[in-house]
């Protein structure tokens, strides 16, 4: 068995990844065990009735956010591929109603892909290479709105014919590529409705990176002096519009080792330090929210609020 590195989905339960044994190429899914280990599970997924033929599904990307994982799903085995969203079961099963004639067609070729931390935004990337045809496809970035079990939608090409070799979100909606061929490091502000480049770097040789969030502003939700969680935004009660602005600050023994918002059962953010700062698109209803921080021992700080979004 020749098998991707799985990707996890948000709430840690399940896994998925893409199988390439000998006599089979698509998903393959993991159940997370209390131990943290991942074991093989019993998974199928398939694509949606394609005239013609069938999809194969590769490169499975779950969301950080909600019960979602993002397929690309290769028409008769071949590019262009097209982007699905799939619902993840109780079982770890995954379902779509996402369909071949409204799930976008991606301009790239050989695509990774990242979503951004609160789950509202996914995005492709790729080198410059040449197609079956020896046909030159461009690289650059594809920023997709993630929409749930709705198709996603393309919402912007960034470096079009800039060959990309990684991105990475931080938690205040930056987005950073470097690419390897023009040696530059680009920063992009970037939330579901406004996109900006912020600057670019010329770097030698850049190889990987790693984004660590920043530490928080004056301005910013100051953490508790003791272990707990302090909510400056949004206030308990608030009636609110969408985008909320979220801005909350948690104190834990021994550090933060991830701080997470909650729904009820569905988390809508999480990031790996104690400072929570962010933009989230929510519709409109009730919401019970947790604040939920917790150390690498388990330890958990919590808060709630109720908020409505009008």
């Amino acid at each position: 068995m020749d098998v991707t590195n799985p990707s996890i989905l948000g709430a840690e339960t399940f896994a998925y990844a893409t199988d390439y044994s000998q006599d089979y190429v698509g998903p393959i899914g993991f159940k997370r065990e209390s131990s943290g280990a991942l074991e093989l599970m019993q998974f199928g997924a398939v694509g949606p009735p394609l005239n013609g033929g069938s999809y194969t599904l590769q490169y499975p990307d779950a969301s950080p956010a909600g019960n979602y994982v993002v397929f690309q799903m290769f028409p008769n085995d071949a590019n262009p591929f097209q982007v699905g969203s799939y619902t993840v079961n109780s079982d770890g099963s995954v379902s779509t109603t996402n369909t071949s004639s409204n799930m976008p067609t991606s301009g790239l070729l050989g695509a990774s892909s990242t979503f951004s931390p609160s789950g509202n935004m996914l995005v492709l990337y790729a080198d410059n290479g040449y197609n079956q045809n020896q046909q030159l496809v461009e690289g650059g970035i594809e920023i997709y709105n993630f929409n749930g079990a709705a198709p996603l939608t393309l919402y912007k090409k960034l470096l079009t014919g800039t060959s990309i070799d990684q991105v990475a979100w931080d938690s205040s909606n930056h987005l950073y590529a470097i690419s390897k061929s023009t040696n530059e490091l680009y920063v992009f502000t970037v939330t579901p409705t406004s996109e900006a480049e912020d600057t670019s770097w010329s770097i030698g040789s850049p190889f990987l990176m790693a984004v660590v969030s920043q530490t928080p502003t004056s301005g910013a939700c100051s953490a508790p002096s003791s272990d707990g969680v302090n909510v400056c935004s949004p206030s308990n009660g608030a009636t609110v519009t969408s985008p909320v602005q979220v801005n909350a600050a948690a104190t834990v023994s021994g550090g933060v080792y991830r701080f997470e918002l909650w729904n009820g059962s569905t988390k809508l953010l999480s990031v790996d330090n104690g400072i929570m700062d962010q933009s989230l698109s929510l519709a409109p209803g009730s919401y019970h929210l947790t604040f939920d921080a917790r150390n690498s021992s388990g330890t958990h700080e919590y808060a709630t609020r109720e908020i409505t979004v009008q």
